[in-house]
């Protein structure tokens, strides 16, 4: 399967970037969850873009300023709208809270929920020169 990042469409809405997509051949999408976006976020409107382009969303990226709560929340969206991955960044060396989720919670809801997660190796960043940011 070959499959396009909606990210590689930046400045476009979800409708044209199906569009485009399914135009150069790919065979599903992954999509990014932009939190201000509504339509990143509409399982309705998600599945009806992945039937009318007929193309599968295969997986699912979380955007950076992530918690637990928002993390759950993505995956149960991943399970409605039938997108068997979700991928995040690991969390910011101080957020604590996300940290915790991950270690603890994360591998338990895999096993409740019909969904797949991974974590990005996300580029290197410092803050203050020195400290790693993730």
């Amino acid at each position: 399967m070959l499959a396009i990042t909606t990210d590689s469409f930046t400045g476009y809405g979800l409708d044209r970037s199906f569009e485009l997509a399914k135009e150069a051949g790919f065979d599903g999408i992954e999509l990014v969850i932009l939190h201000k976006n509504f339509d990143t976020q509409n399982a309705t409107y998600l599945k009806s873009l992945s039937k009318r382009h007929k193309l599968p969303i295969i997986a699912i990226s979380a955007a950076i300023e992530m918690n637990s709560k928002k993390a759950k929340h993505i995956i149960s969206l991943a399970e409605e709208i039938g997108a068997p991955m979700v991928v995040f960044t690991p969390p910011d060396i101080f957020n604590f809270n996300y940290k915790k989720w991950i270690k603890e919670d994360m591998s338990e809801l895999r096993k409740k929920k019909k969904v797949q997660t991974a974590i990005v190796n996300p580029p290197i960043q410092t803050m203050l020169g020195v400290i790693p940011k993730y």
